[in-house]
């Protein structure tokens, strides 16, 4: 049986390309062991996403998915418990099966060539800040891009403390600045700046997470990583 809650938070943490042309995020999906994993780059391959999930219920698989929209409304209709049943081969894999009291469901695969993968080859610069991320960061990061609608964000080196700029201009204009109460690295010189709506993307699917983590190289790339009871997911900015 799966669990409908644990298969949609899965899907939520790495379907991020809902403001892409497509739409939504094409993946492919392994699962060994009843363990759920998907790695996963936006259309402008600005942000990569890396998710897993523990004991799913799902038969060991390849499975492509490249309608999620489809596959979402297809699980929310499900019960709490429900049965999940791959249709074709065990190598080619056509459907799923979804299947509770009161709802019979089929989604169809898609082909894997047509979708691409993200690599899995990653070589990570040496990271010179590290803090912890908890939902009264979440929460106040949130507040603040709705006050303050930006396109950008910065993480700054103020008298020898890091803050995140919201509105990250270089020109005057409005912005709020967030204490992050960490010493700034020697090597914080210049604003680091990121993506101020995939930041946000990022940090809303994660509220849930038992304990968060960003790590940031002031060479441009931030790392996160969340963790739930049944879920891990990273990503890389």
């Amino acid at each position: 049986m799966v669990n409908r809650e644990v298969l949609i938070n899965f899907i939520n943490k790495y379907n991020l390309d809902s403001g892409s042309s497509k739409g939504e995020t094409a993946v492919i999906l392994k699962v060994e062991n009843e363990m759920l994993a998907t790695m996963v780059k936006t259309e402008d391959k600005s942000l990569m996403a890396q998710v897993v999930a523990s004991k799913t219920g799902i038969p060991d698989g390849k499975y492509a998915v490249y309608n999620t929209s489809t596959l979402l409304s297809l699980i929310k209709l499900m019960q709490t418990e429900f049965e999940l049943t791959p249709i074709g081969t065990a190598e080619k894999p056509m459907s799923w099966r979804l299947k509770d009291d009161n709802y019979d469901a089929e989604f169809r695969l898609a082909s894997p060539d047509i979708i691409s993968s993200a690599s899995v080859n990653l070589k990570l610069p040496e990271m010179q800040l590290n803090l912890e991320i908890n939902s009264v960061f979440i929460d106040k990061y949130i507040k603040s891009l709705a006050a303050l609608p930006s396109t950008l964000i910065s993480f700054i080196n103020k008298k020898g403390m890091v803050f995140l700029t919201v509105n990250h201009s270089d020109s005057n204009s409005h912005k709020i600045q967030i204490p992050l109460n960490v010493e700034a690295p020697e090597e914080l010189i210049t604003p680091i700046v990121f993506d101020a709506n995939k930041f946000k993307d990022v940090l809303t699917v994660n509220k849930d997470a038992s304990s968060g983590k960003l790590a940031l190289s002031t060479s441009g790339l931030m790392s996160l990583e969340f963790k739930t009871e049944s879920i891990v997911s990273k990503y890389y900015l």
